[in-house]
């Protein structure tokens, strides 16, 4: 699970100094270790990240935006495009001016801090650092907390871990890898390590329709006892499905039965 940092500023000497100090930050921090985060965009075009943050709309993020970036999209426009992401996101505006802040407020935006660039260099680097162990403090506390439950966590390769939310998820199942698993979900298929049974002690709305399937049972559209299949819908509207097992039929149908 990795925070994906994106830095905004429309002046390119302070977007240096910046990048700097979220670096150092995640290296050398009052942990006994790095953060998990990383610089995912580091420019001073608001369009290049509105674009990143729709192609990467399901990832974590820490949005270190400068307000005036001299073009029609401002700072706070690619705040409001991050609140649409459906993962852990926290905002820090930055601006050389104190009347910003008033627009920030009525945005809803919910930034963590407001810098102001006319307090100087050491107090905007001071701040900076501050907010980025907060939102690290917070993104720990949300991992570790119950609030998760809604959230899938998987790993697609070693060292690397990723999240959906779980109401994305139509079903798992195996492959011919040794220990991976592919997950299939309403827009994107991707293959990670993991195993069935584990899961599904996990998750109560998850169950086998064979020794190779696990299905959420949240995102079945329809059961067609004839043909042994459950159907489930795709963000492109379209019908997605998999095989049930003749002896999980029954207990399949009872389950949709009885949600009626």
């Amino acid at each position: 699970m990795t925070i994906n940092v994106l830095l905004v500023e429309n002046n390119l000497e302070q977007l240096e100094i910046m990048r700097t100090v979220i670096l150092n930050r995640i290296a050398i921090n009052p942990t006994l270790k790095a953060y998990d985060m990383h610089i995912a965009l580091c420019t001073s075009d608001p369009y290049e990240t509105i674009d990143y943050i729709r192609c990467n709309k399901f990832e974590d993020y820490f949005g270190v935006l400068d307000i005036d970036l001299n073009s029609d999209v401002s700072g706070i426009e690619i705040a409001e495009e991050l609140r649409k992401t459906n993962g852990f996101t926290e905002i820090c505006y930055v601006s050389a001016y104190e009347d910003f802040l008033l627009k920030t407020i009525n945005s809803n935006t919910k930034p963590i801090d407001f810098i102001y660039k006319s307090q100087g260099i050491e107090q905007m680097i001071h701040q900076l650092r501050r907010a980025i162990d907060l939102v690290y403090f917070n993104y720990t506390k949300l991992v570790t907390s119950h609030n998760m439950g809604n959230m899938f966590t998987y790993e697609p390769f070693i060292g690397l871990i990723k999240r959906v939310p779980v109401d994305e998820i139509l079903y798992i199942k195996t492959t011919n890898k040794q220990h991976k698993l592919e997950l299939v979900c309403k827009d994107r298929t991707v293959e990670f390590y993991g195993e069935l049974k584990s899961i599904e002690a996990k998750r109560n709305n998850f169950i086998r329709v064979d020794r190779q399937i696990l299905i959420n049972l949240d995102n079945v559209i329809s059961l067609n006892v004839k043909e042994r299949r459950v159907y489930f819908l795709t963000s492109s509207d379209e019908m997605a499905f998999c095989k049930v097992s003749l002896r999980k039929i029954p207990a399949i149908k009872r389950i949709l039965l009885s949600e009626k």
